[in-house]
C-alpha cells in the first residue's frame, strides 16, 4: 500500500504531500486544483519500473504522430514541469523518490530511480526506445490510469452490439449477476441516484478488503461524498477523504484530510466539497 507521498514540480504542485493514505481514498477540490495531476503522480510512484513509458501515457504521446521530432517530444515533455530549471521528484517522502528531469541541450529524459540507478532517453530515438519497451506478447493494463472519456467511448463503441460486448457482461457478472447490459456515460455520478451510488461505494469497500487493493478516486459531486460517508460511518474499511485546496498566492496546493464525523457534517451542512 501507498502509505504517503511527497511531489516537488510536477504540473500545478510547486511541492505538496499527503501524510497519509487509506485503503480506500476519496480525493475531492475545485476543478483544477490537481486531482488528476496527483492520480496520475500515484501512478508513476507506484509503478517504478516503468516511468518512462507512463510519462507518455499521461501525456498521450502513444496517440500522436509517430514521427514526432526530438524537439517536439521535448515541448511536450515541458509540460509536465512546474518550473523548467527544477527537476520532478515524487516519492514517499523527501528523501526517498524517484528524480525527472530535462537535459534540453541534447535532448534527453533522465530518471534517476529511488535506488540511485539512471535511466536515459535520447529523445531522437525515443520512438524505437518506446516501441521496445511497448511490443511484447502480452497487454499491461493499469487499474490506477484512467482514459479520456472521449476515448473510452469510441473503445466501448468498437465492443458494444458485438460478441465481444457479451466477454466483457459475462465477466462483469462476476462482481454482480444481476447486469444484463451496459451502456457508457460521461462521468461516474451522472445518471447515478445517490442509493445507487452508495451500493457501488459498498461494493468497492468490499472488494478492497477482499481482494487486498488499495483505492484512489476523485470527486467533486455533493452526492458522491454523501454515499460514500453513508458506507464509511459503519463499515471497518480504512478510509479517507482528502480535499485539494488551493493558494494561489503563495503558489501552493495543500491536502487536507476529513474525518468521517466531519464528512457527516459537510454533508448535512451541503458544504461545497469543490
Amino acid at each position: 500500500m501507498i502509505n504517503s507521498l511527497y511531489i516537488k514540480n510536477y504540473k500545478l504542485f510547486k511541492e505538496f504531500r499527503v501524510d497519509s493514505f487509506a485503503q480506500v481514498n476519496l480525493i475531492i477540490g475545485k476543478n483544477n486544483v490537481g486531482k488528476t495531476s496527483l492520480l496520475e503522480a500515484l501512478m508513476l510512484f507506484s509503478d517504478d519500473k516503468n516511468i518512462v513509458r507512463n510519462i507518455f501515457k499521461v501525456l498521450r504521446v502513444l496517440k500522436l504522430n509517430p514521427n514526432l521530432s526530438s524537439q517536439q517530444y521535448l515541448e511536450i515533455l515541458t509540460t509536465i514541469f512546474h518550473s523548467l530549471d527544477k527537476a520532478i521528484f515524487i516519492g514517499a517522502n523527501e528523501k526517498t523518490g524517484n528524480l525527472i528531469s530535462l537535459k534540453q541541450a541534447i535532448p534527453n529524459l533522465v530518471i534517476k530511480h529511488a535506488d540511485d540507478t539512471v535511466e536515459e532517453i535520447l529523445l531522437s530515438t525515443f520512438q524505437q526506445t518506446f516501441d521496445g519497451i511497448s511490443h511484447h506478447h502480452y497487454q499491461f493494463v493499469s487499474g490506477n490510469y484512467f482514459e479520456s472519456d472521449n476515448l473510452l467511448a469510441q473503445r466501448w463503441g468498437m465492443i458494444a452490439l458485438s460478441e465481444k460486448e457479451q466477454y466483457l457482461i459475462d465477466a462483469l457478472k462476476i462482481i454482480d449477476n444481476n447486469i444484463e447490459r451496459l451502456a457508457f456515460i460521461d462521468e461516474f455520478a451522472t445518471g447515478l441516484h445517490w442509493s445507487v451510488q452508495t451500493a457501488l461505494w459498498k461494493m468497492i469497500f468490499q472488494l478492497s478488503l477482499k481482494l487486498n487493493i488499495q483505492i484512489f478516486a476523485t470527486t467533486h459531486s455533493l452526492d458522491t461524498l454523501s454515499a460514500f460517508q453513508e458506507i464509511a460511518k459503519n463499515d471497518d474499511t480504512n478510509v479517507a477523504v482528502i480535499k485539494l485546496q488551493s493558494f494561489p498566492k503563495k503558489d501552493k496546493i495543500k491536502a487536507v484530510h476529513f474525518k468521517t464525523e466531519e464528512i457527516m457534517i459537510a454533508v448535512e451542512q451541503n458544504i461545497e466539497v469543490r
